[in-house]
């Protein structure tokens, strides 16, 4: 079983960092939305339908550790994972 790890946002960005963990804004003083620019937020600059990466997203979001489809809050893939999800989830 892999498992999944990643680091709540400590400075307001978010996304894959040198080492290859997820930083998450969930659970931080920022927003709970990992927006394409790698920056956390709350409004729809950072939650917006295209702006979420991964977190409170208003729609689904992009997968930040692989894992997508519907049972897994129907994330989507994109960029390090590929554009496909499996019907495995991954």
């Amino acid at each position: 079983m892999t498992v999944y790890n990643h680091i709540i946002s400590k400075d307001g960005s978010c996304g894959l960092n040198v080492t290859e963990v997820p930083i998450t804004c969930v659970g931080s003083a920022f927003g709970e939305c990992c927006g394409s620019d790698g920056q956390c937020g709350s409004t729809e600059a950072y939650c917006g339908i295209g702006n979420c990466q991964f977190g409170d997203c208003d729609e689904a979001g992009y997968t930040f550790d692989g894992r997508c489809g519907a049972q897994f809050y129907g994330l989507e893939c994109g960029g390090a994972w590929g554009n496909c999800c499996s019907n495995k989830g991954v």
